[in-house]
């Protein structure tokens, strides 16, 4: 991933980038499998020079939307869907209270640990994850009238009383709050560098 202004001359230095790099490895810029995001005005000719497609935000990198401004409840179907799928798989297997429960603790609350890590989740998404995790558990499907313990208690700890299944949002604030630490300590990162010095 490279940033540049989108002048001609920025452009025309990056070809030149391009094929120094070719010269030294041996490998070529694949032009159909590159794209360019403008955010903003740029020169006419400055994708002309580069012969890179452009593309809109957001897009998908490193399994996570690419993407300027508040992360959507729409940008995090893939972490519902992935759940959705799971539980409906397991819906016909013959299992008890506590194989659900175990499910859901180690399988279906692991799915959005990396985008936990990375955004802070909407509301209504993380509302929807739980929505799916606690129809599973329940099987609410087969017992519609059934007496449900509140989603509260069932989140705390074992040793409380509960069932030690995590909140989402708590979940979510704690490992942003890893990020916010690298920051703040002065981690020896490329990432926290560049955050420090656009503050």
């Amino acid at each position: 991933m490279i940033f540049t202004n989108t002048k001609s001359s920025s452009a025309r230095c990056l070809n030149s980038l391009f094929d120094q790099f070719a010269k030294w490895s041996g490998l070529h810029l694949n032009h159909s499998k590159s794209q360019i995001f403008i955010g903003g005005p740029a020169d006419e000719d400055f994708l002309a020079i580069l012969q890179i497609p452009s593309s809109r935000l957001p897009v998908k990198y490193l399994g996570l939307p690419l993407y300027h401004g508040a992360l959507s409840h729409g940008m995090c179907t893939p972490i519902v869907e992935k759940i959705m799928k799971r539980t409906q798989a397991w819906q016909s297997k013959l299992l008890s209270f506590a194989g659900r429960l175990e499910l859901a603790r180690t399988v279906l609350n692991s799915f959005h640990i990396y985008w936990s890590s990375t955004f802070k989740l909407p509301a209504k998404t993380i509302s929807t994850i739980e929505k799916h995790i606690r129809n599973f558990i329940w099987r609410k499907h087969e017992a519609p009238g059934a007496h449900h313990v509140s989603w509260a208690d069932l989140c705390q700890p074992v040793d409380e009383g509960g069932l030690g299944l995590k909140r989402i949002k708590l979940w979510n604030e704690a490992a942003l709050a890893t990020r916010f630490w690298e920051i703040v300590s002065g981690e020896d990162s490329l990432w926290a560098k560049w955050i420090m010095q656009n503050m």
